[in-house]
């Protein structure tokens, strides 16, 4: 395949996976959760979690919000840092959701943004793969 083809194909990659963020900034998947039960009390248990902790520092906020907003465009770019930022960024979410998990921590999600998480899931690892093992690598040096 032509370097030029991996070049779309990662750009266009990049992209899908920026625009499923963008969702969870302007939508609360909880009001998108059917069910014949009534879930509030439920919803209000499984949003404290590691991350809704961390989330109460402003610092960690403003950190977060230039990370997801910023990891993507430069991508895009094939900035130096970039791949290794965005496994920094994934590695970290990871370990928060496990330690979560350990501590007997759950999710209650609507099936829309569990579509947009496995969208994002799945270019992200396309993505990660992309930058690493095809040609591509280059362009990040």
């Amino acid at each position: 395949m032509k370097e030029l083809d991996l070049v779309k194909i990662f750009r266009v990659l990049v992209t899908i996976n920026f625009l499923t963020l963008i969702p969870y900034f302007f939508i609360d998947m909880n009001t998108l959760i059917q069910s014949e039960y009534d879930l509030i009390l439920i919803i209000e248990e499984t949003n404290i979690t590691t991350l809704s902790v961390m989330f109460e520092n402003i610092f960690f906020i403003v950190f977060m919000l230039m990370a997801v907003l910023i990891m993507n465009p430069l991508l895009f770019f094939f900035t130096k840092w970039s791949r290794e930022f965005m496994v920094f960024i994934i590695l970290f979410i990871n370990v928060t959701s496990l330690l979560d998990a350990v501590g007997g921590g759950y999710q209650l999600i609507s099936t829309w943004e569990e579509v947009l998480g496995e969208l994002e899931v799945i270019t992200t690892g396309a993505i990660i793969a992309m930058a690493y093992l095809t040609p591509l690598k280059d362009k990040f040096k």
